[in-house]
Formats: C-alpha cells, structure tokens, sequence
C-alpha cells in the first residue's frame, strides 16, 4: 500500500479512489498479456533522455481558469536523498497549462488539476512516468490522460486501449446516470449516491482492472529493459501474478543494472518499511491490545492515545491526509456517527499524515465549513512518522475502533460499517 502521494494504490482503494474519477491503474485478474509496445531487450542499459528537461502541456480542458496543476515526483534533495514532492507547478488558464522541469532520472509521478476536496467536481488525477520528454496531457471521457516519453507510453499504454476506453465510457455513463438530479455541492448525498450506484460501477472497474494488469504484465515479463520492467511491476497491484515472494526476487534480480536509479532505491525501501509495517499490523489484529501514540494538534499541544481512552468507552483511530480522496468521502459518515454517539462515550482522534502543515491546516478548514472534523485533529509528519509506524500504516484510508480497556474492537471499516460497529459495542452488555 501507500507510501506516500506517489502511491501504489490496493484494488479497494483504487475502488474508492476511482469513484472520485481518478484514474490510478486497477488490480485486475488472470490471462496472459496481449498487445504490449516492443521494447529494447531484457537486461540491456535504460535509454538515456536526449532532452535537458520535460515540457507536460494541454489544451481543451474544463477546468476553470486559476485552477492549480502540480506535478509530484521523486526529486533530489539539497542534501542528496531523493523525497516525493511538487516538482512542477502551474495553473490552467483558458482550459491550458504548460509545465516545465526537468529530473536527473525517470520516475514514477501524479499530475493532478484542482484541488482534492468533496466539493471539487472538477478534480482530475493520474500517474505517469516523468521522464525528460515532452508530453501532451488532455481529459477525454472524464479520464486524465499523459502521453509522450518513452517510458511512460509504455507503462501506461493500457490507457489507449480500446478494451480499457470502452470500460472508462461504460463506467462514466452508469455512473452519470446514478448521479442525474443529485445535488453536487451535497456532499452526504453525492456520498449516498455513489454508495448506492457502486454495484452499477463495480463491473466496469473491475474491467479497467483486469485490462491494465494484463497489459502490465506484458511489460514485467517481456522483452524490455530492466527499467521499463521494474516500472510496470511498481505500478501493478497484481498479487495473484506478483506475489511477495515473486516481486523480490524480480528486485534481485535487476540490482546491478538499476543500482542508479533512485526509483529503484526508494522502491527497496519502501518494501523493508512495508515488512516492517506488516509485522506491526499482525501485532493489530482485532482482539489485540492497542499501542499508545502521542500526537500534536494544530497549537503544538500533544494529544496522548490513552489520555483520550481514560475518559471514553470508544474511540476511533483515524489515520487520514488532505490528498486522499477515500478518507475524506469517509468523513459524512464519520460527522453523523460522531453526532449520534460523543454523547455515550465515542471519540474520533484524527491523525492526518499530510507532511505539510498548510495542506492539513486548509483541508480541515474546508471540512469544517462542511460540518465535519469536529472531533479531536492531530497531524503526525507522513508515513514516517512514529503513529505512522506504530500501527504499521502504509496506506489510506486506515483506522482502528479501540475499547476504553485498550481492546482493538474494529479495524478498516468504511461507510456504515463504524456505525454499526459503534452501536453493536455500545449496547453490548457490561460495556458501561
């Protein structure tokens, strides 16, 4: 799962994230790749970038004029190390942008227009390859869509397929249709609405899914090189084709070629945080003891765990970020059992893990104005960070329903389902 705004998203959260129209890449199912670009041959040396730097521009888009655009990558620091951040920026002005920058190497990255909040309808997501190429970025069929370097034509290539194309208009047309006459500035019914059209959608998406997992396995396992490889096999969420055991190996086995590319690095990384975080989750399981974490809210005032267990019977650990699109659609839900149950005893404590104290500070106010977040908010510093780690959080959205006797009750719940396990602990008999 996540580690960050470049995430590798689970088939249930690209579900979720997807119901926003965001394109991320769907897990998808057994069949052997079809029709896959050629590519240099297995094991042979990446081919350099012959451009100084990258040019992303489009035209014809919906979007308003002074709506944000901001390209997240992989980018070196001034201290050397290579951190996930904006590395280009802009704004559309008469349904165009133009970005400009420039990477020392190709990596994954998210190109997103308009800011992720409920009432942003307008909001378009996709990842790609960020090479030192030029690339013309459009929105057709309500899909986000990059195209042009090398690489990143060929990782995302599933998105011009026909196959894929056909499921993205079925999907948007069912989906239109489920939302026709729903006011779109009422978040809790475009939220009911969506719940209510998801089986409507569910075939279609997992369409997209399987289309794109085939095609990227055609990458993994054909004849290119080692970079395009390791690309598609980030990308995909395949466990069936790709389980652990396999992807490491597949990792191994490409550490002399791509020893350079801090793609390759953060991506070995990132898998010794994921086994360390898997341990710490099967330590979560439900029926497990909880384990305490302090975190600051947004005066510097630490805010302990167990401090807020003492003085209620339930509370909800909610880990969340300003960016992620599944756990603010959560938070409708989250306000009204929080305005049915505070009274007996239930507590939200919020840990967002945005790594920047603005975004965190604006989502809240723009969720508030909404009549959400009126539970205790905190902010813990990324993925990294010692909440994060604690509760071997990887990905979002993540949560935890603990009893007042340090008893995780509940866990991953979404929709109604905190409700009904709220109420069930509630009336259980003792608990009192």
């Amino acid at each position: 799962m996540a580690l960050n705004k470049t995430f590798r998203p689970s088939p249930s959260l690209c579900m979720a994230a997807l119901a926003l129209g965001i394109t991320l890449g769907l897990a998808g199912c057994d069949k052997p790749a079809g029709n896959v670009p050629a590519g240099q041959a297995a094991g042979t040396p990446a081919v350099a970038a012959t451009q100084a730097g990258f040019t992303i521009t489009a035209t014809g888009l919906p979007q308003a004029d002074g709506t944000p655009v901001q390209l997240n990558a992989l980018m070196p620091g001034a201290d050397g190390k290579w951190t996930d951040g904006p590395l280009a920026q802009g704004v559309v002005l008469g349904g165009s942008f133009k970005l400009d920058a420039s990477t020392p190497a190709p990596v994954l990255g998210t190109l997103q227009i308009g800011e992720l909040k409920a009432q942003d309808h307008a909001y378009a997501y996709t990842r790609l390859v960020v090479e030192n190429a030029s690339y013309q970025a459009s929105i057709t069929d309500g899909v986000l869509l990059v195209k042009g370097g090398q690489y990143n034509d060929l990782v995302f290539g599933y998105q011009q397929l026909p196959a894929y194309i056909a499921a993205v208009k079925a999907k948007n047309k069912a989906e239109a249709e489920a939302l026709k006459g729903v006011d779109r500035n009422d978040d809790a019914a475009m939220l009911r609405a969506k719940m209510q059209a998801a089986p409507l959608v569910s075939p279609y998406y997992m369409e997209m899914g399987k289309v794109s997992e085939d095609y990227l396995a055609g990458v993994v396992d054909g004849q290119h090189d080692d970079l395009a490889r390791f690309l598609a096999l980030s990308v995909t969420s395949d466990a069936q084709r790709y389980p652990a055991d396999r992807r490491s190996a597949l990792m191994a086995g490409w550490s002399a070629s791509l020893a350079d590319s801090p793609a390759y690095r953060n991506e070995l990384a990132a898998a010794e945080l994921e086994a360390a975080a898997a341990a710490a989750r099967d330590a979560l399981a439900v029926g497990k003891p909880y384990r305490d974490v302090t975190v600051a809210d947004k005066d510097g005032r630490e805010v302990k765990l167990s401090t807020v267990l003492a003085s209620n019977r339930f509370v909800l650990l909610d880990f969340w970020a300003s960016w992620c699109a599944p756990c603010r659609e959560e938070f409708p839900y989250l306000a009204r059992v929080y305005r049915d149950y505070h009274a007996q005893g239930f507590e939200i404590y919020g840990v967002s893990l945005d790594e920047e104290r603005e975004d965190w500070l604006k989502a809240m106010k723009q969720e508030s104005d909404n009549g959400h977040l009126p539970w205790i908010n905190l902010r813990a510093d990324g993925f990294g960070s010692k909440a994060a780690e604690a509760y071997g959080v990887r990905g979002l959205p993540n949560n935890f329903l603990i009893g007042s006797d340090g008893t995780i009750v509940g866990k991953n719940m979404r929709g109604d389902e905190v409700e009904r396990m709220v109420a069930k602990q509630l009336n259980k008999p003792g608990k009192g």
